[in-house]
């Protein structure tokens, strides 16, 4: 989300409207401006923002989990695959977890 709001600015910083049409998706955004534009001024900035954006949010976050959550913010350990399948064994992953589903 934090990308859609800066390409945002960035349209509303050159005075460009941006818009989307009625059914299309909220991330979809618009903007009528020359190709020769988006090439050229557009695209890089908003790649360069971006860029600069990500590298700072990652460390603010390092930072937060570092002092405020727990020292150690380093990857999880990599274990070899194990011979047999264990059982009664369930893996979740970050992108699987729901918080309010009933079955923790």
């Amino acid at each position: 989300m934090w990308s859609r709001k800066l390409f945002l600015a960035l349209l509303r910083r050159y005075d460009l409207k941006p818009y989307r049409r009625h059914g299309q998706r909220y991330t979809t955004v618009m903007v009528r401006v020359p190709k020769s534009f988006v090439d050229e001024t557009l695209w890089p900035e908003f790649q360069e923002l971006s860029q600069t954006l990500q590298t700072y949010l990652d460390e603010v976050t390092d930072r937060v989990i570092t002092d405020e959550i727990f020292g150690d913010s380093s990857e999880a350990e990599i274990k070899p695959v194990p011979l047999e399948i264990e059982t009664n064994v369930t893996a979740v992953t970050s992108q699987e977890y729901d918080p309010t589903s009933s079955h923790a």
